[in-house]
């Protein structure tokens, strides 16, 4: 990100979802904490899932903006998602 081979928007972009990656792993280490050692609750195993998907899409999404290919790819898919949303 420092050597200008991202835009700086990106990079910023980047930034925030890494900052929200801390943020998940902080709330599932504090959900495991919570949970007894021998028995997880339905809603706190649910909770644990989920936050461990949004840490997996976070992932990708990065990898994606990482990937000077995958970031014109879906640049691109999205410029003509809205040119084509606009003309309904």
């Amino acid at each position: 990100m420092q050597s200008g081979a991202l835009p700086h928007e990106t990079g910023q972009h980047i930034r925030l979802l890494l900052e929200e990656t801390r943020e998940i792993e902080h709330k599932m280490q504090v959900a495991k904490e919570e949970a007894d050692t021998d028995e997880i609750d339905d809603n706190n195993a649910l909770k644990i899932m989920e936050l461990h998907i949004r840490r997996e899409e976070i992932k990708r999404e990065i990898e994606i903006l990482e990937n000077p290919k995958m970031r014109w790819v879906t640049t691109v898919f999205l410029y003509f998602k809205i040119l084509l949303l606009s003309d309904l």
